[in-house]
């Protein structure tokens, strides 16, 4: 299997991401600076806010609504935990903001990907081909099949009697 430069590209930003992740823990662990109140949360919030920057950018260039669906898993983890645990904030207005979120990623989901479901439902698609389309495909290759077929040569005993 062959990565293509964009594949390679987001791996290497995915690989910077864990190292920048795995560093900021060890510091956080050798209490060069304290932020979060445990070294492996740092990891995760690290983790998630950059890979989760990284799929925003893979579902607005590639328009994939998966990717979106993926990076709002990991911004909403992100924000919320950032907000329990540096803003001290009630678990009700982390709902919120979470949801908020959650509705934006959505809307750009829609906005930027569309639905893709609808085109496929309604036959949008150049390269899609109904039942008799493909049937009619489906006849011809093997009626040209049949018109270049060359029976095979059947020999008799008796001819090698001679």
């Amino acid at each position: 299997m062959k990565l293509t430069k964009k594949q390679a590209v987001y791996a290497v930003v995915a690989t910077f991401v864990c190292i920048l992740a795995m560093i900021m823990t060890i510091l956080e662990y050798e209490k060069v600076f304290v932020i979060c109140s445990h070294p492996v949360y740092m990891f995760f919030l690290v983790l998630s806010a950059g890979l989760g920057i990284l799929l925003i950018a893979q579902g607005i260039i590639e328009q994939s609504p998966f990717r979106f669906f993926l990076a709002a898993v990991l911004v909403v983890y992100a924000i919320s935990y950032s907000l329990i645990d540096f803003a001290n904030l009630p678990w009700w207005i982390v709902v919120i903001v979470a949801a908020v979120v959650l509705i934006a990623f959505a809307t750009l989901s829609l906005l930027r990907a569309g639905n893709k479901t609808e085109g496929i439902a309604l036959n949008k698609y150049p390269e899609y081909k109904n039942y008799e389309q493909r049937k009619a495909e489906r006849e011809e290759r093997e009626k040209a099949e049949e018109e270049n077929y060359v029976p095979p040569e059947i020999k008799s005993f008796k001819d090698d009697k001679k």
